[in-house]
């Protein structure tokens, strides 16, 4: 067997005529941080989404957006019983994602999904990428979601990570709505209007 690197990810290429599947090399991952690092590889997550979050709390200074978690509209919404939207519109520059990275902040406390939309980003701005960070990050915060998807993962074959349609189908209806959630979740698409 022979191994080459790609992208700095370790790649096994089988002899011809034995493939490997990508549940084979699910096989070896046991542990449950190890379990969350293989959904993100199966996902084609990377860490994007963090670092964007990273990078903008980094640019905040002490107080900054304060204002928006005193206003009358941030702390109804905070209270809905119901899933709601809280929707930060403005032209491009003018600050939503740094507010955006402020609600995260607050929402802490709270199992939250985040993800950033961001204008001319073809990765970042397409559906299938979407689907699967959020995916990933309800993985990573309820344990039934995560073993759900590690079964699909190692039932094999890989997915089509670009195919938004299927990954809706398959991870979403058929994967993590089919689970019971072990605490709520928060999700924030969050969109750069341009």
């Amino acid at each position: 067997m022979r191994v080459r690197e790609e992208n700095d990810a370790v790649e096994e290429l089988s002899p011809p005529g034995q493939e490997i599947h990508f549940a084979d090399r699910l096989a070896s991952h046991e542990s449950p941080d190890s379990r969350i690092e293989a959904i993100a590889k199966y996902l084609s997550v990377d860490n994007t989404h963090d670092e964007i979050l990273f990078s903008l709390n980094d640019t905040l200074s002490e107080g900054s957006c304060g204002w928006l978690s005193e206003k009358h509209t941030f702390t109804e919404w905070m209270r809905a019983e119901t899933p709601r939207f809280f929707w930060l519109k403005g032209p491009p520059g003018c600050g939503k994602s740094i507010l955006a990275s402020h609600v995260i902040n607050v929402l802490r406390e709270y199992t939250t999904c985040h993800y950033f939309f961001r204008a001319g980003e073809n990765v970042s701005s397409n559906l299938s990428s979407f689907l699967g960070t959020m995916a990933f990050q309800m993985a990573r915060a309820n344990p039934p979601i995560a073993e759900s998807i590690w079964k699909l993962a190692r039932q094999g074959p890989s997915i089509d990570t670009r195919n938004a349609k299927y990954m809706w189908r398959n991870i979403f209806t058929g994967c993590i709505f089919q689970k019971a959630l072990t605490q709520p979740l928060v999700s924030l698409p969050l969109h750069h209007d341009t």
